[in-house]
């Protein structure tokens, strides 16, 4: 399983990883333009992500907006719905 871990918090971006790897290679991003990026360059390989943990605040690109383009790609590339990558979003808010 490949895994793109999105959080502009250092800390953050280190609890998750050290959480996710023991299920799969996981690669980071520091916001919604590089998880873009880095979405597109994994298909590219022929290494789609299974799994996206993605902070929704962050710079730049917030993670809504980034899900909205990689939801966009997915079509773009006729991607079954069945085999879209499973996005969790998370945040450090405490308002629901």
């Amino acid at each position: 399983m490949r895994v793109l871990i999105v959080e502009d918090d250092l800390t953050s971006r280190m609890l998750l990883q050290k959480l996710l790897a023991p299920y799969g290679d996981c690669d980071i991003a520091v916001n919604g333009a590089e998880a873009i990026n880095a979405f597109k360059l994994a298909w590219e390989d022929k290494r789609p992500y299974s799994l996206i943990c993605m902070d929704i605040m962050m710079p730049d690109v917030d993670g809504q907006e980034a899900l909205k383009e990689i939801r966009t790609l997915e079509q773009q590339m006729n991607v079954d719905s069945k085999h879209e990558v499973k996005v969790v979003m998370i945040t450090a808010l405490g308002d629901p």
